[in-house]
């Protein structure tokens, strides 16, 4: 028993505790960087994101490039 006591005064304390802080505006500057930070995640994602669709249109232009110089040289061999 007195251990969920001595729980709930320190529960209570730290609660008291942070929303003194709360009050003074010490989160603030938590609240902002967390919001650059989720800004910058969210723009470098999408950066990525079309990086990633770019390449895979190069690679297919690529591919098809080459299966059409294989054909001609294919029709240039068997049409001799």
């Amino acid at each position: 028993m007195k251990k969920i006591v001595l729980g709930a005064l320190v529960g209570a304390a730290a609660g008291y505790c942070i929303r003194k802080l709360q009050e003074q505006g010490k989160f603030d500057s938590i609240s902002d960087k967390m919001h650059n930070f989720k800004y910058k995640a969210k723009r470098n994602a999408n950066i990525a994101m079309d990086l990633a669709k770019s390449e895979a249109a190069y690679v297919k232009d690529k591919i098809g490039y080459n299966i059409e110089k294989g054909k001609e040289s294919l029709d240039k061999l068997t049409s001799k």
